[in-house]
Parts: structure tokens; C-alpha cells; sequence
């Protein structure tokens, strides 16, 4: 995408997630982000098929390394000889845990 694209695509995404986290998903006002974004109804549209998708693309990247990094960390566990897993009972979920509450505390918003 070139620099003009990337930038228009920017704009809706952040007028999307200011509205979002002012009205919430459903208070959320399409023709208002559009306004903010300062893009055409056409031009948004040109990105996206709908208010559902907009929103999935600020929120699916970070569910999925949340739940990517849930994920290792059960791995990790059920991968380890079942002798060694009570020694490790807590070890890797608190690992998990202060990963992930760091992950939102620097993503904050889109979290």
C-alpha cells in the first residue's frame, strides 16, 4: 500500500477507536467515524464491508496474542514429563499472566 493509503486507513481506524471507547460498540456511529476520519462514506467502505468489520480489525490482532500466549503457555505445561508438571503448577500460567496484563497495559485502548 502506498504512504496515502496506509494514512486514510489510519484515520478510520483511530476515529473508529475513539468512538468505540466513547459510545461502545453499539452506540458507535458509522457516519460519525466516517466524519472524523475525514473520508467519504465510498472511501471507507473501500476498506471495510461494515461497522462489525472495522472493529474487528482494531480488536482481532490483540485478542489473537492473547490468546496465542494462553496457548504456549498450556503447551508449554502439557508438554512437560507429567512427574515434573506439579513443580511447575503455577509457573507458566503466571508467566501467561503478567505477559498478558502487560500486553494490555501497553495497548490499553484497542484492548
Amino acid at each position: 500500500m502506498d504512504e496515502k493509503t496506509v494514512s486514510t486507513l489510519e484515520r478510520i481506524q483511530q476515529a473508529a477507536l475513539d468512538e468505540f471507547s466513547e459510545k461502545g460498540f453499539l452506540g458507535a456511529s458509522l457516519r460519525q467515524i466516517v466524519k472524523n476520519a475525514g473520508v467519504t462514506t465510498g472511501a471507507f467502505y473501500g476498506y471495510f464491508s461494515s461497522k462489525e468489520a472495522l472493529f474487528a480489525s482494531i480488536v482481532e490482532p490483540h485478542a489473537a496474542a492473547l490468546m496465542g500466549r494462553f496457548m504456549e503457555a498450556q503447551t508449554s505445561f502439557a508438554e512437560l514429563p507429567e512427574e515434573q508438571q506439579p513443580d511447575h503448577m503455577g509457573v507458566e500460567s503466571s508467566d501467561c499472566v503478567h505477559w498478558m496484563v502487560d500486553y494490555i497495559c501497553r495497548h490499553r485502548e484497542p484492548v
